[in-house]
């Protein structure tokens, strides 16, 4: 068994250590077990757990800081297509291309999701949804081909919220049919 908290003076747990308490989630022991048993925290074990299917060994013996796994992409310098560069490179130029592309449309989905969220601050919680839903509501009437629950999730509005909203404001063929007989008794009443 291994000791508790057999932590360094630098405060890093040693390899073989983190290696061991791999070995035994490995195994089939639960992470949270594990963890209490040895005094670790279950994210730093679950960390160790992810830097040693990534790296291997190596990965244990990260410093601070960034942990492995996906990083950012550096933009590539514009350089023009037909100087000496080969097919990968043209590819790779496209993909950051159209990745700062998806950057720019994400910004602007965030701004309007925290613009329409802000619009709808002032006041009640109960008029700050109706106001969210009738802006769906009025994006759907203009471009059909924009979905209600992609929208409620831009407005941070639950779906079954939108369609409470539908069902009190569409006219009710009852009453409009009950609308349409006291109108017409009123004019024969009237006549």
């Amino acid at each position: 068994m291994l000791k508790r908290s057999s932590k360094s003076k630098s405060g890093q747990y040693p390899v073989a250590f983190k290696l061991k308490a791999i070995k035994r989630v490995e195994r089939g022991e639960g992470v949270l077990p594990v963890a209490r048993d040895l005094g670790v925290t279950r994210k730093a074990l679950h960390d160790w757990v992810r830097a040693y299917k990534a790296l291997g060994p190596e990965g244990l013996n990260r410093k601070r800081g960034p942990k492995p796994g996906r990083r950012r992409l550096k933009p590539v310098p514009d350089v023009p297509i037909g100087e000496g560069r080969g097919a990968l490179a043209v590819a790779h130029h496209r993909i950051a291309e159209l990745e700062r592309v998806i950057g720019r449309q994400q910004l602007e989905l965030d701004f309007f999701s925290t613009s329409l969220a802000c619009h709808g601050r002032e006041g009640h919680a109960r008029q700050t949804r109706t106001r969210l839903a009738e802006v769906v509501k009025e994006m759907i009437a203009t471009n059909p081909t924009h979905e209600a629950g992609h929208l409620c999730r831009l407005a941070g509005l639950s779906r079954a919220t939108y369609y409470r909203h539908l069902e009190r404001t569409a006219p009710n063929e009852l009453d409009h049919d009950l609308q349409e007989a006291i109108q017409h008794i009123s004019r024969q009443r009237s006549i």
